[in-house]
């Protein structure tokens, strides 16, 4: 953690109301450290900085953009359709000098935004109705932005969320890894990888044979990147936005559902627990349906299976070869903490291969029960 009197430095360059009280870390993200601002103010008294990694962010103004035009746009629409519950939406802070964006060196980029208040985020999903609430928010997100121009979306990670792409890089990487391969972590995944490999291009052949159409994603739906309401647990918003985007909904539906139907979590290190929760995917389907059915095509809700497996794959992929690269991209607290995160995901991967048909049927049942078939 930075020093208080850094951060209260560039706390205080923003236009804040009120006097920095104090500073605390905020979250576990892997990638951008983010901390809660509070200060003496009456009201508006917190707000949520962040230091922009960019070394994954490259251009952290056109995220500040993006970020911008997303919020407007929620905003403008639900002035229009309001919703129930209410939905919180996360603005940007201008700094003092009117600029989005704090600078202190090429090397230093900080962003603020505003505090939703009364409200709560969870790292796990432990009942029925929270994977529900958590479907029904991601469901919102899309219905709120299906009707934004991607064209006035800048591309702020190009080949975010193409699994073939990053298959690529993981062979450039291999060829190059000048460690042990047959240590057991290492060969788990490396067996995993090349066993399934013909499969990482299933969501993108549908995208280059017309079959599904490119959206406004969020890009990194986990289930501790939505707000819930502190009191009812309803899911309320969303937030690090970074990754918003045009993409496919279909990586949005299959990251938030591997996040939410895996009860043990991305962290743990006992892989018999590593399962995918059929009775949560139920939930979170309906949850969904409730909120997005009318977006969404039969070829969309055909993919849903392909979905959740493909997005494990990937991401237990990206976290492989970035231990493989040296940990350049994921935050880590030990060497081998990412080829351990790998192995959570491909493990989620073969238990959702396991229970393909079961699945298949879920979704099945679901739009049947919802009347969305």
């Amino acid at each position: 953690m930075k020093s208080i009197n850094y951060l209260k430095k560039v706390a205080s360059s923003f236009a804040i109301e009120g006097q920095v009280q104090s500073i605390c870390e905020l979250g576990q993200g892997n990638v951008n450290d983010t901390y809660l601002i509070i200060t003496d103010a009456a009201q508006k008294n917190k707000y949520v900085l962040q230091r922009i990694n960019q070394s994954v962010f490259k251009h952290p103004h056109l995220i500040a953009e993006n970020i911008d035009t997303v919020s407007r746009h929620i905003k403008q629409k639900l002035e229009k359709e309001p919703t129930r519950p209410d939905w919180k939406i996360i603005s940007l802070i201008n700094c003092l000098n009117g600029d989005t964006l704090y600078k202190e060196s090429e090397e230093s980029i900080w962003r603020m935004t505003s505090f939703a208040e009364n409200t709560k985020i969870f790292q796990k999903v432990d009942s029925a109705a929270l994977a529900r609430e958590t479907g029904k928010a991601l469901g919102r997100f899309h219905f709120l932005l299906f009707d934004l121009n991607t064209s006035r979306l800048n591309d702020t990670l190009p080949g975010y969320h193409h699994t073939p792409l990053y298959l690529e890089k993981y062979d450039r990487v291999v060829s190059g890894f000048s460690g042990s391969i047959t240590h057991s972590d290492i060969e788990y995944c490396r067996k995993l990888v090349e066993s399934r490999r013909s499969l990482a291009d299933t969501i993108e052949k549908k995208r280059l044979e017309g079959k599904i159409a490119t959206s406004v994603i969020h890009g990194d739906p986990k289930i501790d990147n939505i707000l819930f309401n502190e009191v009812t647990n309803e899911a309320i918003g969303m937030i690090d936005l970074d990754t918003v985007k045009p993409g496919l909904l279909h990586y949005d539906i299959g990251d938030c559902l591997r996040s939410v139907c895996n009860p043990a979590g991305e962290e743990t290190r006992n892989l018999d627990q590593v399962l995918f929760n059929l009775d949560f995917a139920k939930e979170w389907l309906a949850g969904y349906l409730d909120s997005a059915n009318e977006i969404l095509t039969l070829e969309d809700k055909s993919l849903f299976y392909e979905a959740v497996w493909v997005i494990s794959f990937e991401l237990g992929l990206r976290f492989f070869t970035d231990y493989l690269e040296g940990n350049v991209y994921f935050k880590t607290r030990s060497k081998d903490q990412n080829v351990k995160r790998a192995q959570v995901q491909f493990k989620l991967a073969e238990d959702i291969e396991a229970k393909e048909r079961q699945i298949r049927n879920l979704i099945t049942d679901v739009e049947k029960k919802t009347g969305s078939g």
